[in-house]
């Protein structure tokens, strides 16, 4: 196997933290990154680098390459894992709270690729890695931004892996089921709960449910599931084009997709409020 020279954002937590413990521990140089300087001392030592890089701050991203390619020389795998997720009815999330989801989820995996795919194509190929989501391949209620915003990450993933392939640059998109990281707990605190107490929105019954929706500590799968499946892509000579994590993540797309669409509904519904 040969080993590489990795850059993953989001390191501080969940999978991007259980990425770079596990990808070091096979041989590869992991160069992790974390988006505010007091977040660093969060990213394992296994890391041969450490980088603040705010995926939604270009400069922080020009300033970390640079850093980066100086002392390693080539980048051989950019992972785009920095994001988070929000809850809430489409309607009443505020149109701030959505353009910095999107800024984080989708603009920011752009800013890098822009950055990246540049310096691998001078040195011959690379891989990119795109975290997805199995919500980027469906819709549930509540969860309707950030299916958007990883909805988005499958669009241009698929674009870009054809429009990268003559330059022997891989594309692979990484779409999890539900994972037991801290993300439940940051769509709690990032959604805009205070119409949660609001008897007139006509979401309110609903919305007393909300906690089934942000507590997936018993049916999610572990952050270093994603981490294997992850490293086992960037060390495939021939990576697919997407991998899907857990057995609910590999099912149930399949079965939204097989499946009349009323019926789908109901039971997508019924499992999230």
């Amino acid at each position: 196997m040969k080993t590489k020279t990795i850059l993953i954002t989001g390191c501080s937590s969940g999978i991007g933290k259980a990425t770079v413990e596990y990808a070091a521990a096979r041989g590869h140089t992991v160069l992790a990154s974390a988006p505010h300087i007091d977040l660093l001392v969060d990213i394992p030592d296994q890391a041969a680098a450490k980088y603040v890089i705010d995926v939604c701050v270009e400069d922080s991203i020009r300033t970390a390459i640079e850093a980066a390619t100086e002392q390693f020389g080539a980048i051989d795998v950019l992972i785009n894992n920095a994001g988070y997720c929000q809850a809430g009815p489409v309607e009443l999330i505020s149109a701030d709270k959505i353009e910095r989801q999107f800024q984080v989820n989708v603009f920011g995996p752009l800013a890098l690729i822009r950055h990246v795919a540049p310096l691998m194509r001078a040195n011959g190929g690379g891989c990119i890695i795109n975290l997805s989501s199995m919500l980027g391949l469906l819709g549930m209620p509540i969860m309707g931004i950030y299916s958007a915003s990883k909805h988005a990450v499958e669009g241009f993933s698929n674009s870009l892996r054809m429009e990268l392939k003559d330059f022997d640059i891989d594309v692979v998109l990484i779409e999890p089921g539900w994972i037991n990281t801290n993300l439940g707990a940051v769509a709690a605190q990032e959604a805009e709960y205070s119409w949660q107490d609001d008897r007139q929105n006509p979401y309110y019954e609903r919305m007393k449910n909300k906690d089934r929706a942000s507590d997936n500590s018993t049916s999610g799968g572990k952050a270093i599931d994603v981490a294997r499946v992850v490293t086992k892509a960037l060390e495939s000579r021939s990576p697919r084009a997407r991998y899907k994590v857990t057995g609910l993540g590999k099912l149930l797309p399949v079965l939204v997709h097989c499946l009349p669409v009323r019926l789908t509904d109901r039971m997508l519904t019924k499992a999230i409020w």
